[in-house]
């Protein structure tokens, strides 16, 4: 049911725009390393693609692709270096190992990619939305399970809300946001050879839902 809820309004706000939107940023970060998990994690990411060619298709509008590497430095470099228009969607779709930490305040997993430094979803998400776009979604399915160690205390891709104007624009002016994970704190994420359980059953909802437009 919360699938089906979500879907719904991600659909509605897409299909609500599309004479207005211009361009479909979709950001993958795809584990295509870790033994136990790959398969169904490049799964994942192929019927992401799927997905999202069939709404541009049905939108009219213009679909990037944005293939991470499996590391920090990708990812931070891909993230950086978009810069959508004001009509403009950003999704970005993180299927992979993730953890929390004991004293972690926000729900999200963090990500278990490649590199020093330590990357949430909840950081990403942050960084997306002070681009400005008409939609920005963040979504990963990965587990949320607890692990020892600090907490984080700073955004590691050096993003900011440092001004009035900026905060104006994220509060008063977006016209809106989604951040969702596969699992809530302390739980864990299931899979097989046909993906993830958790994007299957969103992909399956978003898709039945188009199909009553």
């Amino acid at each position: 049911m919360l699938y089906r809820f979500l879907a719904y309004l991600i659909i509605f706000l897409i299909f609500s725009t599309n004479l207005f939107s211009q361009k479909f940023h979709l950001i993958l970060t795809i584990d295509n390393i870790s033994r136990d998990i790959k398969t169904s994690c490049i799964v994942d990411g192929k019927n992401m693609e799927e997905l999202f060619e069939d709404i541009s298709r049905h939108t009219k509008m213009e679909l990037k692709i944005y293939r991470t590497q499996f590391n920090f430095e990708d990812i931070k470099h891909v993230i950086n270096n978009i810069h959508p228009d004001s009509n403009d969607v950003i999704w970005f779709f993180y299927s992979g190992h993730g953890y929390r930490y004991n004293r972690q305040q926000d729900n999200f997993p963090f990500l278990s990619v490649k590199g020093n430094e330590k990357l949430s979803l909840q950081y990403i998400h942050e960084t997306l939305l002070n681009k400005n776009a008409r939609l920005t979604v963040s979504m990963a399915d990965a587990c949320n399970s607890f692990k020892t160690g600090a907490v984080p205390i700073e955004n590691p891709l050096n993003t900011s809300f440092t001004t009035s104007d900026q905060y104006q624009r994220l509060f008063k002016f977006s016209y809106g946001d989604f951040i969702m994970s596969s699992s809530s704190k302390g739980e864990y994420s299931y899979c097989n050879r046909y993906g993830g359980f958790f994007t299957n059953s969103f992909i399956k909802s978003f898709a039945n839902e188009i199909d009553q437009k």
